[in-house]
């Protein structure tokens, strides 16, 4: 089994609180992909721009991490994550794999 986003059909697409939920699930492989900040930070979000997923609008790599730190994902009780905060990673029991989106 992966965790496609996280689990994006259970919880906020690339959240923090789905990525802790998937670690509860037996999964083979919990998959995330990562764009770059304005200011170089790596974030945790599928799309190039905020439109789709957040409450925000226009490029990621437009805005400094603080600011999309205080973007609401849709449907969570948080912002767009940095990867800083995934430590949780070490937990998971299968393979994790974060697609960077920058080139």
């Amino acid at each position: 089994m992966v965790s496609h986003r996280g689990g994006a059909f259970l919880w906020p697409e690339n959240s923090l609180e789905a990525f802790r939920n998937t670690l509860s699930l037996a999964v083979e492989q919990a998959e995330c992909d990562v764009h770059l900040s304005a200011d170089g930070v790596p974030v945790v979000i599928h799309d190039a721009t905020l439109n789709r997923t957040t409450e925000g609008d226009g490029p990621v790599a437009a805005r400094p991490a603080a600011d999309l730190a205080a973007t609401r994902l849709r449907g969570a009780g948080a912002g767009v994550p940095a990867c800083r905060c995934w430590p949780m990673w070490r937990r998971c029991s299968g393979t994790v794999r974060c697609n960077s989106r920058w080139s």
